[in-house]
């Protein structure tokens, strides 16, 4: 082969200093739609709030005034100033107190356990077919007809002195009433 057909071969990219003009333009319109967007889709903050603190308010009191007059006497009357200085206050014989541990006497004396129990017995098994058995030995207890008891109607407070009506007479059903439990028939008069 010659060397002009390797030549033809190899792909010619373009020159190594020379940035394309396609790239750049991307890039500039890439920057100029950001800096837009960032432009209409700022965010804006409002200014913090803040409160200032109340001015210092300073009262001056002069003796002469009633209410000054007032709340002298009462810090006279109760002379805060004994707390703050306590030395002005001894208590005497507060030295010579012994210290007694709260450890030192017992109040009371830890209580034991109790002691153990014997478990109780268990009664032996029974063996499956003796308790069917032992079930089915028991007559069903059927319980008792419900009682009847008259209806009674009674009224208090400012009804009871108020006479009443007779009382409609009562008539026999045509369906006797049942224990069972199922719909019922009721006759009015």
């Amino acid at each position: 082969m010659s060397g002009g057909s390797e030549k033809s071969l190899v792909f010619r990219g373009r020159d190594a200093g020379m940035i394309p003009w396609t790239l750049l333009g991307f890039i500039l319109l890439s920057a100029c739609v950001h800096a837009f967007g960032f432009f209409i889709f700022q965010a804006i903050y409002p200014p913090a709030a803040r409160m200032t603190p109340p001015p210092v308010q300073v009262g001056i009191l002069n003796p002469g005034t009633p209410e000054a007059d007032a709340l002298l006497r009462w810090i006279d009357s109760q002379d805060p100033s004994r707390a703050a200085e306590p030395d002005k206050a001894p208590i005497p014989g507060l030295a010579n107190l012994r210290y007694n541990p709260s450890y030192a006497m017992p109040r009371a004396r830890p209580a034991m356990a109790p002691p153990a129990r014997r478990p109780l017995p268990y009664p032996d098994g029974a063996s499956g077919l003796s308790l069917v058995r032992m079930a089915a030995a028991r007559p069903i207890a059927t319980p008792p007809p419900p009682a009847t008891a008259a209806t009674v109607l009674s009224f208090a407070g400012p009804l009871e002195t108020r006479p009443s009506l007779p009382s409609p007479p009562s008539t026999a059903c045509a369906k006797p009433i049942s224990a069972s439990f199922g719909p019922r028939a009721f006759c009015s008069a």
